[in-house]
């Protein structure tokens, strides 16, 4: 299943992950992005904007089985009250950055822009996480 963000914004108001995948594959691409001088300015995003909605994975679950090919597109201002602001993969899961993706200014205790539980597989070849956000203090868990 292909997710085309089209330059638009979903912004999410619920309760529980944005996105959860579990048992699929989920491509993420954005092809209403559009570039200046070769610099990307405009983008279309996912967010909850800072509202933590689920205990993990603000943005993104990815669940056993299931993987997402983030292409393009940005995951913004996510949050969850324990782990992975903007992601969360749980083990079994996968998760691929490519491109001019990014994960931004999402924030949890643990893994303010990705958590990666045992098991799980994140890979980047491509895209950021920048200015998030991780609030405990003495783990190895990162802001991103």
């Amino acid at each position: 299943m292909t997710l085309d963000l089209n330059g638009k914004t979903l912004t999410y108001t619920g309760n529980g992950s944005i996105i959860t995948v579990k048992n699929a594959t989920l491509t993420i691409i954005d092809s209403g992005a559009e570039y200046v001088d070769g610099v990307l300015r405009k983008y279309g995003s996912i967010t909850s904007q800072n509202t933590a909605t689920s205990e993990k994975g603000g943005g993104l679950y990815i669940d056993d089985g299931g993987t997402v090919e983030l292409t393009a597109g940005a995951l913004l201002e996510c949050a969850a009250s324990k782990n992975g602001g903007g992601v969360y993969v749980a083990y079994g899961g996968k998760l691929h950055m490519t491109g001019d993706s990014m994960i931004q200014s999402c924030k949890a205790p643990a893994g303010g822009g990705m958590y990666i539980e045992l098991g799980g597989i994140a890979t980047m070849d491509g895209g950021r996480i920048s200015s998030c956000t991780a609030s405990r203090e003495g783990d190895a868990y990162g802001g991103g």
